[in-house]
């Protein structure tokens, strides 16, 4: 993920590098885990954020390494329900304002 890049959906995959709940990994949420490894992704959400009514984090947010630096705020916004099975997620960038380390 050269450049300035945000990824985020339903991705439907379990893997234990966003949701440490997952024991046994498909070889497809192995594959992606890898590639957002390799391409420098950095994960929006905190590990273990449930994003689903029925537990467990399948919708992501990923941005690429130049970019994480402003992510000010990412969170699953409960009064945001509009009674879908799957949880608002809130992304909000500071361009111009580095996040203070």
């Amino acid at each position: 993920m050269q450049g300035c890049n945000i990824l985020a959906g339903d991705f439907n995959l379990h893997h234990n590098d966003w949701d440490p709940h997952t024991f046994n990994p498909t070889p497809t949420s192995r594959q992606f885990a890898d590639w957002v490894s390799d391409s420098g992704g950095v994960y929006g959400l905190p590990s273990g954020t449930k994003t689903h009514q029925q537990g467990g984090c399948i919708d992501l947010v990923i941005t690429s390494s130049s970019l994480s630096p402003y992510i000010y705020e990412c969170y699953v916004d409960k009064a945001l329900d509009v009674t879908s099975n799957h949880s608002t997620i809130i992304t909000t960038l500071g361009i111009g304002n580095e996040r203070a380390e």
